[in-house]
Parts: C-alpha cells; sequence; structure tokens
C-alpha cells in the first residue's frame, strides 16, 4: 500500500463517517509474531466444499451439472471449486437433503470453532471513530472484540423470517465508546438467521427497502448515501462484495467527491491478478488495493499507537516507553 493511499484512509477513518464492511477474509488464518500459524475460521470456498461433500455422502455421487457445448448439445461436468457456497446451500436445500435445519447445523458446526479475534478486528475494536461496523460473516470475532475493548455496541442481526426485523433502535449522539454492529447475513448464534442460499439473496435484496422488514431505515437513508466505506475481506468477484454494492449501496451518490471507497482485497500473483474486475470497480469509485489485513492491522496499530495483543504489539506509554 502506498504511503498516500494508508493517510487517506486514516483521513476517513478519523472522520466519523467512515462504515467499515468485514468480509470472510478478515476471519482467516494469519502468522503471529511468532512466525507460527494461527488457524482461522472456514472461507466460503471451504463451507462449499463440505456441504458438497456431504451431498455426495447422501446420494453417493458427486454433484454434476448440465452445460451446453459449442455445437448444441450438453455435456455433464463435476461441480468443485466453481461450486460457490450459495449454489452448495441450494442444491443441499432443495436437490440433496429437502431440510434446511441439516444445512444451518453443517455451516454451524463448520463456524463453532476455537478462534478468536484476528488482528484487524483488535484493531477496529480500538478506533472509537468508527462508530458503524456492517458484516456479513456469521460469526462472533467482532463482537468479541468489542467487548473486549469495552465499546458500547448496538448489536442489530437481520432475522429473515422477522416482519420487523428493521428496527434498529439508535441515538443520532453517538458516545466515544458507542458502536453500530449491523449482521446482514444472520449470526451463528441463531442459524435461521443465515441468508446462505440463493433463494435467501434473492429474498434480501426484494425486502431490503422494505420499512418494516429490510435494512433498517437508519443505514439505507442515512449512513450508507454520505459515509465513506471501507471493504476489508472481500474478494472483487465476491458475490457478497456485488450484493452489497449493486443491491444496498444502488442509491449511493457516486459523483459525490466527498466520498471515498476502499476495497483491501489479498495480494496476488501477475498471473491471477484480474485486470478487469479491478477496472470495473474503478469505474465504480471503489479504490482497489491489495493489503493483507495484518499487515493493515499493524500499520493501524503502529499510527495510533493500538495494541494488537495477538502479533505481540503493545500500546507505548506517554513519552515514549514501552
Amino acid at each position: 500500500m502506498k504511503e498516500n493511499d494508508f493517510k487517506r484512509i486514516c483521513k476517513i477513518i478519523d472522520s466519523e463517517e467512515c462504515v467499515a464492511f468485514l468480509g470472510a477474509g478478515a476471519c482467516t488464518a494469519f502468522t503471529n509474531h511468532e512466525g507460527k500459524i494461527i488457524r482461522g475460521l472456514p472461507t466460503g470456498w471451504d463451507l462449499a466444499k463440505k456441504i458438497t461433500e456431504k451431498c455426495w455422502s447422501l446420494n453417493g455421487r458427486k454433484i454434476i451439472k448440465k452445460c451446453p457445448t459449442i455445437d448444441g448439445k450438453e455435456c455433464e461436468i463435476i461441480l468443485d471449486k466453481d461450486y460457490d457456497l450459495m449454489t452448495a446451500a441450494e442444491h443441499y436445500i432443495y436437490e440433496c437433503s429437502g431440510k434446511r435445519k441439516e444445512l444451518e447445523e453443517l455451516i454451524t458446526n463448520e463456524i463453532d470453532i476455537p478462534c478468536g479475534p484476528r488482528p484487524i478486528h483488535t484493531a477496529l475494536a480500538q478506533l472509537n471513530s468508527i462508530k458503524f461496523i456492517i458484516t456479513t460473516n456469521y460469526d462472533t470475532l467482532m463482537e468479541t472484540a468489542l467487548d473486549t475493548y469495552l465499546r458500547r455496541k448496538t448489536l442489530h442481526i437481520h432475522r429473515r423470517s422477522s416482519s420487523r426485523q428493521a428496527n434498529l433502535v439508535y441515538k443520532h449522539n453517538m458516545n466515544e465508546k458507542e458502536v453500530v454492529l449491523h449482521k446482514m447475513h444472520g449470526t451463528i448464534s441463531e442459524p435461521d438467521t443465515f441468508i446462505i442460499t440463493k433463494s435467501d439473496y434473492v429474498s434480501y435484496i426484494a425486502s431490503l427497502y422494505k420499512e418494516d422488514s429490510g435494512m433498517p431505515g437508519l443505514l439505507r437513508r442515512e449512513v450508507l448515501p454520505q459515509y465513506n466505506l471501507l471493504f476489508l475481506g472481500y474478494g472483487l468477484e465476491d458475490w457478497d462484495f456485488q450484493v452489497i454494492w449493486k443491491g444496498v449501496l444502488s442509491n449511493r451518490d457516486t459523483n459525490n467527491q466527498e466520498l471515498v471507497s476502499y476495497a483491501l482485497v489479498k495480494p496476488t500473483t501477475e498471473e491471477n491478478r484480474n485486470y478487469v474486475q479491478a477496472e470495473y470497480w474503478r469505474n465504480q469509485h471503489v479504490n482497489v488495493i491489495e493489503k493483507d489485513l495484518t499487515d493493515f492491522a499493524e500499520q493501524l496499530a503502529a499510527h495510533y499507537n493500538l495494541e494488537i495483543p495477538e502479533l505481540n504489539i503493545k500500546k507505548q506509554e506517554a513519552g515514549g516507553g514501552s
């Protein structure tokens, strides 16, 4: 990351008008100060793989899909690495098991493992100027970090089946420690809230702007159209990222030059870099930066004098002491 980009990100954080979006990449493994790899939570691909393996064990065959060939005929392909999470979930419920509760239990068991907050959670929890955090993750790592640093959080969970779920009690003059945490796609503590299948995503977008059952009006009308956005842990091709931008943020004024959006994405090789996707998001006024989130957390710690126990980083005492 260029120094100027980091300074600009710090500027929008300091403005107290910055919404942090957390994706699955914020919860993956990281290397600590001793060089040890600390395991993380499964990625969307990991969960999709588990779901497909479960399907194979139930129906005794691999999941296949019929695809048209150039000459108009059909061929069958095995769905493996291209079988994304929501497609796998859809298949499990509607073609394999027929039982949504089983899918929810499977996902819960994969996520509900011993795992502490990542350095990025720890850093964000200490940045009192960030008043709104939105996540598509089911886990509770962000909640744990906020509790550790005594942030007074207002937790709002999107509940698929609730006709009054858009209700969010909130006061405009938030004190230093207050923060709103919105979980767009449900939470592990309430598995029936998971937004997981294609049908779930379609329903979510369809109800997004409904006054009572959609996204809370505070976020839709006041925060998201007027705040700077910081995406952490999303890939440019992630379905979650595209749903957020094209659905949730469709009314955002992209001509407002004062509003800035940054997406920190996992560094990749020249061979695997997707220039087309990067250019597309730049045209949407999203500044795409390749940056490891653990490294970014370290930069934030140095700039704001934060502690990151996971990396053995301590706050510096006044006068430069350790």
